[in-house]
């Protein structure tokens, strides 16, 4: 077996709360990539990108890298299509190259975006999510992601991400920063499926003077580093969000509003699993956009509950595949 590298820490760039950005390298150019959880693939914006909202803008790949290439003409389909929500999608082509990260390499398949809607602020996105829910890996027919090619030559497939409430995080590779949380690590159970996903059907939450249940009718939750909000079923993003005082659900701004007074005032949002508690405090639920502020709890289509920033900037977490399990830690 290949040794095993030392933990390999990675700066992340907070871009507007939104985004947490990490520079990789796709060929020999540099690029300023959104980290997201809940996808697997990665994409960089095309020369050819077109938008309405301007998410085209940033640094577009060049083609004319000699490390770049088109996929093999063995494959039938060299197109993508993601979309991440009724928002938010990305189109394009395949190529190959080497993906770097952290000073480590593998030659992979990765997007280059034709047209975008919903990405300003990075110039494409590195997928952590687990293979299986990859469309450019199926189109290729390889099976697994730049990390878990990694993870399992180095057999050691686990990362953990810190985000904290400051301008900046880290993503460990290949370990944990124990210098990033307090107290214990507690792990739930990885759902073996498409993606980072948990069991919540006996998950109780308490918002003020409301308690109910974290899914009445979702059974499990996934992390997204790379969602802003928790996303829950509207029942339950209603309780939370009259438990801490919000104002109802503003469709223009398609989220709760709340007083920016409220981030020194606010009560936790405390999360019940059965042998620990997450509580999330409202100097971090309470995000504040250019002067005005929203809940860090919205509602959604999603099949499931989104374990968002919200989150993870109160709770260290690791993303163990090796013993499918998914860990928190109280954030320092």
């Amino acid at each position: 077996m290949t040794k095993i590298p030392s933990i390999n820490n990675i700066s992340l760039q907070n871009y507007q709360n939104h985004f947490y950005l990490a520079n990789v390298k796709l060929g020999k150019q540099s690029f300023q990539l959104a980290i997201s959880t809940l996808y697997s693939d990665t994409w960089v914006k095309g020369p050819k990108c077109t938008s309405i909202d301007h998410s085209c803008h940033g640094h577009i790949i060049n083609l004319s890298d000699p490390t770049i290439k088109t996929i093999d003409d063995r494959y039938l389909v060299n197109k993508f299509y993601l979309e991440f929500d009724n928002k938010t999608h990305v189109r394009g082509d395949v190529y190959t190259g080497p993906i770097t990260m952290g000073g480590l390499s593998a030659y992979y398949p990765f997007g280059v975006s034709r047209e975008t809607d919903g990405y300003v602020g990075c110039d494409g996105v590195m997928g952590f999510g687990l293979p299986a829910s990859s469309q450019i890996a199926e189109i290729t027919d390889q099976m697994s992601t730049f990390f878990n090619d990694l993870g399992f030559l180095y057999g050691k497939a686990v990362f953990s991400i810190y985000l904290g409430s400051g301008t900046g995080g880290e993503i460990s590779l290949f370990g944990i920063d124990s210098t990033k949380f307090k107290g214990n690590l507690h792990f739930v159970k990885l759902i073996p499926h498409f993606y980072w996903q948990f069991d919540i059907s006996n998950v109780k939450l308490k918002a003020g003077k409301y308690n109910c249940g974290l899914g009445i009718n979702l059974s499990t939750a996934v992390i997204d580093i790379g969602t802003e909000q928790m996303i829950l079923e509207k029942s339950v993003a209603q309780y939370i969000n009259l438990g801490i005082g919000a104002l109802p659900y503003n469709t223009s701004l398609g989220a709760y509003p709340i007083l920016c007074s409220h981030a020194k005032t606010g009560k936790d949002v405390v999360f019940n699993f059965t042998s620990f508690v997450l509580s999330i405090p409202a100097s971090i639920y309470v995000i504040e956009h250019k002067g005005w502020c929203v809940s860090g709890f919205n509602h959604g289509s999603f099949p499931f509950v989104v374990f968002g920033n919200v989150i993870a900037r109160a709770y260290y977490t690791v993303f163990d595949e090796s013993h499918g399990t998914i860990g928190f830690g109280k954030a320092i």
